[in-house]
């Protein structure tokens, strides 16, 4: 994989390409575990793109370049003192115990899951190599 990215990119820093080559191999399916390792290990798949992000549609749908999203997330500071400040973006709130628990939950409960799935294969592989030998 990494020397597909390496060539698809036409570079030679392998070191940068790890991290998509890791991602990529973190949040593709595994049919050992039915799910991906990211699921497996965090309880949810990986987000990827400003459609998860939690910014409304709307707004995502005026973006046109890196520069409008990064004047949305930060916007510019105002220079006269008359004027009242720039909203900042809203953050939610410190997630409650409840929501915690409960998310600790799922990542236990895919991560058994997973496991329980890892020994299906097992038995699987196990079962076929005693009827080939």
């Amino acid at each position: 994989m990494l020397t597909t990215w390496l060539s698809d990119n036409n570079t030679t820093e392998w070191t940068v390409g790890l991290k998509f080559v890791q991602f990529q191999k973190n949040s593709s399916y595994h049919s050992s575990i039915k799910r991906t390792p990211f699921a497996a290990l965090l309880g949810s798949d990986a987000k990827v793109g400003l459609t998860t992000s939690r910014l409304p549609a709307e707004i995502i749908s005026r973006l046109q370049t890196e520069e409008d999203l990064l004047n949305i997330i930060s916007p510019a500071p105002t220079t006269e003192p008359d004027t009242e400040p720039a909203p900042t973006p809203t953050t939610e709130p410190a997630p409650t115990q409840d929501v915690i628990e409960t998310r600790q939950e799922e990542i236990q409960t895919q991560r058994k899951r997973a496991a329980e799935s890892q020994l299906q294969q097992a038995e699987k592989m196990v079962k076929r190599s005693k009827v080939v030998l």
